[in-house]
């Protein structure tokens, strides 16, 4: 596996890798068709109709490609549709969802605790929520509870929850959890990590035509990926504080204590380590996608 190994540089218990989750393509076909068609001869997990008419036909699908390892190949079950499915214009990428994985750099001796505080530091330290509304969701319809902050964030992330940042139909969406399965199929301890991945649909896609997908570069999407850290010198008041709080890293004005404006708290830093983690998995994505 491709990783991005840091050990040596302050990361010592972890690798990092990023992945393209899915991708979504956006067709126009010139004769009417339904998505239970479009299901069957594309072999996709998830097809819907945009612009569903009587009949449940529509001539405007959206498909999902799941675990796509290269852009062409991607492309490709594109491509075999064609034949049986003449298309109007040019497909369109119309979704993307992008991950940044933490894996235990001992597959032998995974850290379940250090996998679990490495998620919930992700989230105190983001630089660019894509929303203010974080909360764990997701165990059934409705399932919302408030990110708790301190060590309960990272005991809610150990025990299987999933934290959200926005909404589900929004055009961006991040989550971060501990990823231990696989389309609900147990994952062994050595595939366990960390994980906080971003999902672009809509006007918020990066790259929407062929030829843009085809030459994108990930590490563009590094401030999806960017967090800070509390200062090494900080008096132990403060740091008793901040060790509580629920999100210390977001970009926005604040008053400083002379009166003046800053964009990040006076009590944190860049993580250069963890930034430089996340901006070469980006890189070495950027090259994996551009195989054949």
């Amino acid at each position: 596996m491709n990783a991005v190994d840091l050990r040596m540089e302050g990361l010592r218990p972890f690798r990092f890798r990023a992945e393209v989750d899915w991708i979504e393509w956006e067709v126009v076909l010139q004769t009417p068709s339904n998505a239970q068609t479009i299901r069957r001869h594309g072999r996709f997990t998830f097809v819907e109709a945009i612009d569903p008419r009587e009949g449940a036909a529509a001539t405007i699908f959206r498909f999902r490609i799941h675990d796509p390892k290269t852009f062409r190949s991607a492309a490709r079950r594109v491509d075999d549709l064609e034949p049986l499915f003449p298309m109007t214009v040019e497909p369109r990428l119309s979704g993307i969802e992008v991950s940044f994985d933490a894996y235990p750099a001992n597959s032998e001796d995974p850290n379940a605790e250090a996998m679990s505080r490495m998620a919930a530091d992700w989230f105190k330290f983001l630089t660019h929520p894509v929303s203010p509304k974080g909360r764990f969701a997701g165990r059934w319809v409705g399932d919302v509870e408030p990110v708790p902050g301190g060590l309960g964030t990272a005991r809610m992330l150990a025990a299987g929850r999933v934290l959200v940042i926005g909404d589900r139909n929004d055009d961006l969406m991040q989550r971060i959890y501990v990823k231990k399965t696989d389309a609900s199929t147990p994952l062994p301890p050595h595939q366990h990590r960390a994980r906080i991945e971003v999902a672009m649909r809509n006007i918020a896609v990066p790259c929407a035509s062929m030829a843009e997908g085809a030459d994108f570069r990930f590490e563009t999407l590094a401030p999806y990926f960017r967090f800070r850290r509390l200062k090494d010198d900080l008096d132990s008041a403060t740091a008793y504080g901040m060790a509580r709080a629920t999100q210390l890293g977001a970009r926005r004005h604040r008053r400083t204590r002379t009166g003046g404006k800053a964009m990040f708290g006076a009590a944190t830093r860049a993580d250069l380590v963890m930034n430089k983690a996340a901006r070469e998995a980006l890189r070495e994505l950027t090259r994996r996608w551009r195989l054949t």
